[in-house]
């Protein structure tokens, strides 16, 4: 766990869970928001403006998932680092995919896909996401199910992208944010 959180407990179905979020006081941290409205995700789409925001910064998505395959977001280090970030329909969870996100062995158990069942809110999917050089934190439906992950990418993040394989799918609304205290430097 990188980032402080606040734990709470959440009603679904007449049942309590246990439920993270990353504190409110990070929100004071953001700098340089870029927004993205009702985009269709089929293929790769590049996202240059929210690359540009650097390897430290906060994302949060919702889509309009496909029948099957897969929508998210891909962020490529360097010239062969990538890790995905996403939701599986036909298994209905939530994903961080780090098999390609670095420097480690070759036969390294490092390399992995992580998951976790996540539920539809209203048919779409909520991301949270913090990133910083050497992790990743995703928060989905509402902080219920919550993925975290090292990454040890080979260069500075170089692009970010939405994905959809399969069906195509939507972004239904994207914020993201540069997160000025986890910079390399900063105070």
């Amino acid at each position: 766990m990188t980032v402080p959180r606040e734990l709470m407990l959440v009603e679904r179905n007449g049942r309590l869970h246990l439920a993270q979020r990353p504190v409110r006081e990070l929100e004071r941290l953001r700098r340089h928001e870029v927004s993205l409205q009702r985009q269709p995700i089929a293929g790769e789409a590049p996202l240059a403006e929210i690359a540009a925001l650097g390897g430290a910064a906060e994302y949060e998505l919702a889509f309009a998932p496909p029948r099957s395959g897969e929508v998210g977001l891909v962020l490529r280090y360097g010239e062969v680092s990538a890790v995905r970030i996403g939701y599986d329909a036909a298994n209905a969870h939530v994903f961080v995919d780090r098999s390609q996100g670095g420097a480690f062995d070759e036969d390294d158990s490092f390399r992995a896909r992580h998951y976790a069942p996540a539920e539809l809110d209203g048919g779409v999917v909520r991301l949270h996401i913090l990133l910083d050089h050497s992790s990743v934190e995703v928060f989905a439906d509402d902080g219920l199910r919550v993925i975290s992950d090292l990454i040890f990418p080979e260069g500075p993040l170089s692009s970010v992208a939405l994905y959809a394989t399969g069906e195509a799918a939507e972004l239904t609304s994207m914020q993201a944010w540069r997160i000025a205290a986890m910079e390399r430097g900063a105070d």
